[in-house]
């Protein structure tokens, strides 16, 4: 018991006598290396600035339709035609709810327009598609074309 009492004096002397810790350090890990992945450009197809404008209404100002017509498209519900106007090509789209001018582009044996409030329009000598999103809200056989 003595040399227990001996043992925890001498400790509690030790740490009496310990010099003051005065400083403290922290140690940081490194910061992790820089990794640069080059991701390629998605190409985009040229386009004019697009002003919103719901669908089946014409965009102001609308370019002219003139008589450098290239396709012509009747459904049963719709018309559409693609003319061009100062070196680019416009849809001109016309049923009984309204009608729509938007940029158009040839892709294939098909025009496709520019991007108008989430609608996308699809015309060929077989078919007017219209797309929201990416979902098909529209498709429309066509009855003639020139």
């Amino acid at each position: 018991m003595r040399r227990r009492r001996l043992r925890n004096a001498a400790a509690a002397l030790a740490l009496l006598s310990a010099p003051a810790l005065t400083a403290c350090v922290t140690y940081l890990p490194a910061a992790p290396p820089t990794i640069t992945i080059p991701v390629p450009a998605a190409p985009v197809a040229p386009a004019a600035p697009v002003v919103p404008a719901a669908p089946h209404q014409v965009p102001q100002p609308s370019p002219a339709r003139t008589s450098g017509c290239v396709a012509s498209y009747e459904t049963a519900q719709s018309r559409v035609d693609i003319c061009g106007s100062a070196g680019s090509l416009y849809y001109y789209g016309s049923s009984d709810s309204g009608s729509i001018t938007l940029r158009a582009y040839p892709s294939g044996s098909w025009y496709v327009t520019e991007t108008n409030d989430g609608h996308v329009y699809h015309v060929d000598d077989s078919a007017l598609t219209i797309a929201r999103y990416g979902t098909i809200i529209s498709s429309q056989s066509v009855l003639s074309s020139s």
